[in-house]
């Protein structure tokens, strides 16, 4: 690998060359200005790695029989902009907004904004490969190359520099001989078969590979009206481990503001406006990476997070997309799928065989035989093939299309067809108790009114669908519980932080009986044709693309939807909703300052602690205790399940800070004090994407008689009582009355005092897949026992088994597990809980 070592004080002396805006290609007529911005734009130091970005955003209200071409829009808007830049920089110091009008005719008006943040050259990836903040979730550049030279390195020589390459890769790839491991995107085929490439090159031979992952997902800000809206465009790369994306920082930064052209009702239509803004999509994002294309064939320098300068080459590596924009994407016809031609996973589709097709068959054909639009140029870019780079979505396909909008939707059509209108609204009311009445947990969300709200969120489906499936036993045939659990299966699955080939095997089950049992919905005359929309056909191609991207969850819309929050509807909010793009452009770029200048005071130790602290270390005191006992007091509700940072292990439980002492007259045969605590603090070892770092995860289970001043709140656990051989891996579950502690012969025992509940069979259940506990009785009274707190594993929910009696009204779930004979185990209620086979 070709790496440019730097020593201290040379950083500043390094010569950075840059093209400005390259022709991405022959057939796009863009008048492009050149210049050299080395003067402009100094090396980037932590205060300086600000995103170096281009702003494009063409608003305008167009009539088909007057618009212009595409390279006429987008050679105009170019125009503006280098004929306003000098004066934008001096005006806004080279971070503001250049804004014109241009008139189209008596009866059209189009006016094209184009702003600039800072100009786009190759800067922008030294800022997301080389930030400071990023340092230790930045993968790691010589071990993610390793694996890419292996082949040519057995080619080459037998010497023990081979050996040791095979070793690391083994090492990084594979957590037994045969069981690949699958996690970042660096991990997936698709950067092996690119790298091999670039190995292969004598020209580019021993660069990096730096993958470019796009995002792009429309917005509205005006809660009122809803008709202010934007269409941002976010980077990112793929040496980033996936936390780094998922967090809220620079892992992923907005790039573009995209266009949204309207026009009036007549034409909304009509063909040809429709391809207009397919093609003025594709030339728009065409152009704005077109300053990284020659870096496609070619390497070049970028600094990264170690602080040295590398060789790199860059690949378009993946465009996170939410449907119905992949349709737009590749050029398809809407319903159909982006991945392949045909209804299962079949033969994928590729640019050439597409490219082949429109040189073949007509309009007509392309569209109803192979879902294929004319037309539309997408090859921009070498070596991209844009069927293959748009990855799953997992909020959009799994939560928020496969189980909120098609099988909750689906059940309720269930009640109405066969029982009738005023029925069906009866069960689905007593479905909502059902959900009301499911006991408290660590940081879960309750649905006091159960399911029946109108603005629903990604988080409120979330939370959902880790206690619906016990509500809907009994009301609906045991095919539909089955395919809910089928599916539940695959979506836990699929939302894997790291994959092998054993859970991409047990996808594959889950996926298989899913489609086995989701025929009672045909059979019940809900779906009589059979027909499954986009997002559960979607299904067939996870495993596929999984093995090509590592796992979803660092390229999952969530995350471009949760940076609409820092990028645009807070930013917008701040404006005068005049014109607020600009405006916009130049919050973000005071954010990003912000951001930069925090991360250079974190370096240099200038922001640890906070003036109380300083001051008793100053004093030669210390405040531990104190500042222990202010975050406790910080914990809420939603606050007792997060993620921590330290050693593995395997369970810790640690009890509250403040306790109640019982006077020793109340305790017959012990001689002291017993201390009562009201919560206790869990933290296990838990390697899902919701852990930290690390791989902890910490919960806060509480029982107290009063919790918010209210009803009592006594949360349940999992106690290891016996060996692994024994039912239920010998754990039970128990329902914490007090967590109390003691001093016995000067040592301290913290304990609990537990109800039991126990196995009511010696399998899960059949139909949902849950254990079915029960409470333990002596004398028909619950049993009462006393554990130490290091046998607690660690909470779990337990959710009634509801009868045919209706919930009443005023039932509340503290009641719950005082009320109901049996309880399911909830396996849903979060991943570890659902991954360990311990429930």
């Amino acid at each position: 690998m070709r790496k440019i070592a730097v020593l201290p004080g040379e950083e500043d002396e390094m010569t950075w060359k840059s093209d400005c805006l390259l022709n991405p290609n022959p057939s796009l007529s863009l008048h492009l200005s050149r210049s050299n911005p080395s003067s402009l734009f100094p090396p980037p130091s932590p205060l300086q790695s600000k995103p170096c970005i281009i702003f494009i955003n063409m608003n305008f209200f167009c009539d088909p029989a007057t618009v212009p071409s595409v390279n006429t829009l987008v050679s105009k808007s170019i125009s503006l902009h280098t004929t306003g830049i000098s004066r934008a920089r001096k005006s806004l110091a080279q971070h503001s907004a250049i804004t014109a009008s241009l008139m189209q005719g008596p009866a059209t008006v189009a006016a094209i904004l184009c702003h600039i943040m800072h100009s786009l050259n190759l800067q922008i990836m030294n800022l997301l490969t080389g930030h400071p903040s990023l340092t230790d979730q930045c993968l790691n550049a010589q071990a993610s190359y390793l694996r890419r030279c292996m082949r040519l390195s057995a080619a080459s020589t037998n010497s023990s520099t081979f050996s040791w390459l095979r070793m690391c890769w083994i090492m990084l790839e594979f957590v037994s001989p045969h069981e690949q491991r699958f996690s970042n995107l660096i991990s997936g085929r698709w950067a092996w078969k690119k790298s091999d490439v670039i190995a292969e090159d004598l020209g580019t031979h021993g660069a990096m590979l730096v993958p470019i992952i796009l995002g792009t997902d429309k917005t509205t800000v005006s809660v009122g009206t809803g008709n202010t809206e934007f269409h941002p465009l976010y980077i990112s790369v793929g040496n980033l481990d996936n936390s780094a994306r998922c967090a809220h920082g620079c892992g992923l930064i907005p790039l573009s503001f995209l266009s949204i052209p309207k026009t009036c009702r007549q034409f909304t239509e009509d063909n040809e406006y429709r391809l207009f803004r397919k093609q003025l999509y594709h030339a728009l994002i065409a152009h704005i990476l077109s300053p990284l294309r020659d870096g496609m064939t070619s390497p070049v320098v970028l600094r990264c997070s170690d602080g040295h300068f590398w060789h790199a080459i860059y690949e378009i590596g993946s465009f996170i997309a939410d449907y119905p924009e992949p349709v737009v994407l590749a050029g398809i016809v809407q319903g159909w799928c982006p991945w392949g031609a045909f209804d299962d996973a079949g033969d994928p589709r590729f640019h050439a065989h597409t490219h082949q097709l429109r040189e073949t068959f007509d309009s007509e054909t392309l569209w109803y035989t192979y879902g294929a639009v004319e037309n539309v140029i997408m090859n921009f870019f070498p070596h991209a093939d844009i069927y293959e780079l748009i990855t799953p979505n997992l909020l959009h396909q799994l939560i928020k299309g496969t189980f909120k909008d098609h099988l909750m939707t689906w059940i309720q059509d269930y009640f109405e067809l066969t029982h009738g209108l005023t029925e069906a609204k009866k069960i689905l009311d007593n479905i909502d108790r059902r959900i009301a009445v499911v006991p408290a947990f660590p940081g879960l969300q309750q649905f006091p009114e159960g399911c029946n709200f109108k603005q629903w969120t990604g988080d409120n489906s979330k939370a959902l669908m880790k206690v619906f499936l016990p509500a809907i036993v009994r009301y609906v045939p045991d095919a539909m519980v089955q395919s809910v659990a089928a599916f539940l299966d695959f979506c836990y699955h699929a939302r894997h932080s790291t994959y092998t080939t054993t859970t991409l095997n047990a996808m594959d089950h889950a996926l298989t009986r899913f489609h086995h049992y989701c025929v009672i919905f045909q059979e019940s005359g809900i779906q009589p044709d059979g027909f499954f929309p986009p997002c559960q056909h979607s299904l067939v191609h996870y495993v596929i693309r999984i093995k090509q991207y590592g796992s979803p969850n660092g390229l999952s819309s969530s995350i471009t939807e949760s940076k609409h929050i820092e990028a645009v509807k807070k930013p917008w909010r701040r404006t005068n909703k005049h014109m607020p793009l600009g405006q916009i452009l130049c919050i973000n770029t005071q954010n990003s300052q912000l951001a930069a200048a925090r991360t250079e005071f974190i370096c240099c130790g200038m922001l640890d602690g906070d003036v109380l602290s300083d001051a008793y270390r100053e004093a030669g005191l210390r405040a531990e205790e104190d500042i222990e006992d202010a975050e406790d007091a910080r914990y809420s509700d939603l606050r007792d399940a997060e993620d921590v940072d330290g050693p593995h292990t395997q369970s810790m439980v640690k009890l509250a800070l403040k306790s109640n002492d019982i006077s020793a007259d109340d305790l017959p045969r012990f001689k002291g004090q017993l201390s009562i605590y009201h919560s206790a603090t869990i933290t296990f070892y838990c390697p899902t994407e919701l852990a930290g770092i690390g791989g902890m995860r910490r919960e806060t289970v509480r029982s107290t008689p009063r919790w918010y001043g209210k009803d009592k709140r006594r949360d349940t656990v999992l106690v290891q009582v016996g060996p692994e051989v024994d039912l239920m891996r010998g754990i039970l579950v128990a329902c914490v009355l007090h967590f109390v502690s003691f001093i016995q012969q000067d040592v301290q025992y913290p304990c609990a005092i537990v109800n039991w509940f126990v196995p009511k069979d010696n399998e899960p259940d059949q139909l949902t897949g849950m254990w079915i506990v029960k409470p333990e009785k002596l004398n028909r009274q619950r049993s009462i026992g006393i554990v130490h707190v290091d046998t607690i594993f660690r909470a779990c929910q337990l959710i009634g088994v509801y009868g045919t009696t209706p919930i009443p009204l005023d039932f509340h779930f503290s009641y719950s597990l005082d009320t109901f004979k049996e309880f399911y185990v909830n396996s849903y209620v979060d991943y570890h809980a659902h991954e360990s086979s311990i429930i």
